[in-house]
């Protein structure tokens, strides 16, 4: 329990820190539609899954012992939800602002991407690249966790589609 009350107040300051630290960053970014997407995209999540942090240990901290409402219960669940979709999001933000700063954008029949070929995780993306960023991405453990977030994504959509349809009939 202590690990985890620990954990969460670390949370602040690491979203402090990496937060200085990609605003620092843009500087450096030429592409204008670059800029945007990392502080209008990336900047922005990351203050989202701070907050959905924060509401999640308001409504269910570690040392609670009761149950909880089914309001809360459903609180939880939204937040938890829109945390997995803005880290997906901080994803996407990254490769579009990587794809503009490094002029990937543009018609595919002179190699370049479309909007919705970009992917932090497709070989052919990665592949333009540096190669640094390239090893790192494709390792074992970045991927293994990258597939384990689709799928937990995936069963909560296909949860809350089923049980949607499920309320209609």
């Amino acid at each position: 329990m202590k690990e985890i009350n620990e954990a969460y107040y670390e949370v602040r300051y690491k979203y402090i820190d990496l937060s200085r630290n990609i605003f620092s960053f843009t500087a450096n970014i030429k592409n204008e539609r670059a800029k945007e997407f990392l502080q209008q995209g990336v900047l922005r999540r990351l203050w989202l899954l701070y907050r959905c942090i924060d509401n999640i240990f308001d409504l269910f901290p570690p040392n609670r012992i009761e149950l909880l409402s089914q309001n809360e219960r459903l609180d939880v669940e939204i937040n938890l939800h829109a945390f997995l979709i803005n880290i997906y999001g901080i994803i996407e933000n990254t490769a579009l602002a990587l794809a503009y700063e490094n002029g990937l954008m543009g018609d595919t029949s002179e190699g370049k991407f479309n909007p919705m070929m970009i992917n932090l995780f497709k070989k052919e993306f990665q592949e333009k690249l540096n190669p640094q960023l390239c090893v790192y991405l494709s390792n074992e453990t970045t991927q293994k966790w990258y597939n384990h977030m689709l799928r937990i994504i995936e069963m909560r959509w296909h949860i809350g589609y089923h049980l949607t349809f499920l309320r209609q009939h």
